[in-house]
């Protein structure tokens, strides 16, 4: 399935659906519901139905708008044929290999001096199951937000993507609302 990240959807209406995502290591991806979407790929306009998902940062084209579009992917040559345009592929470079982020649920208001914990979602960089995970499993590290705001290192379970609680901590004598 073609899925689409929810902050690039703004305020069209979501459909409900009983569509299936399943991670290739075996958990359930949670998404919002489906809507029908316009992509332009270069010149060429095309349609296509789409998962929205928290979880996503980027736009991923399903097998099934690749068999409908024709797609052909030429892995020794570096690029992908759309009708009859190419579309060459660049690897992207650095360290960073695994990245997983967590995202608030909602604006949270901490009161001065306290420390709590606040319900957060997993944004991926890409799907579970797509790559292979660091044996040391995965865990937010330690951090200063801006406004003195103390993020705890938290681990972060593979297979649960929705409301994992992180443990925060105001140092400061006012309330602290964070988003």
């Amino acid at each position: 399935m073609t899925l689409i990240p929810a902050s690039l959807v703004g305020d069209v209406p979501i459909r409900k659906t009983n569509q299936v995502l399943t991670a290739a290591n075996g958990p359930d991806v949670p998404f919002l519901g489906e809507l029908d979407i316009m992509l332009k790929i270069g010149v060429r306009e095309t349609s296509s139905l789409a998962l929205v998902s928290e979880h996503e940062q980027e736009i991923m084209l399903g097998i099934e708008w690749l068999e409908k579009n024709g797609v052909v992917w030429d892995v020794a040559k570096g690029k992908v044929t759309i009708g009859s345009r190419d579309h060459h592929l660049y690897r992207r470079t650095g360290a960073r290999r695994f990245c997983r982020r967590v995202v608030l649920r909602r604006d949270v208001v901490i009161p001065p001096r306290l420390e709590m914990d606040v319900s957060t979602n997993v944004v991926f960089e890409r799907l579970p199951g797509e790559q292979k995970a660091p044996e040391i499993g995965w865990a937010t590290e330690p951090a200063v937000l801006s406004g003195g705001i103390h993020v705890s290192r938290t681990l972060i379970p593979d297979s649960r993507f929705e409301d994992i609680p992180i443990r925060v901590m105001n140092v400061h004598s006012e309330l602290i609302t964070i988003w």
